[in-house]
């Protein structure tokens, strides 16, 4: 039997790569994409130290 911990981390992992798709999809009409890279490496590396 699957675990309610188990279910709610699928259920986050997933979201967080869904929503990847969208937001780089958005974002690339504001940035240039060397620069929307380069952000996005930037909030990654924040939310790794963190």
């Amino acid at each position: 039997m699957i675990s309610k911990r188990s279910l709610l981390a699928f259920v986050v992992t997933a979201v967080l790569f869904g929503g990847t798709f969208v937001a780089a999809k958005a974002g690339l009409d504001h940035f240039p994409p060397l620069l929307f890279v380069a952000l996005r490496f930037d909030v990654a590396a924040v939310a790794l130290f963190g």
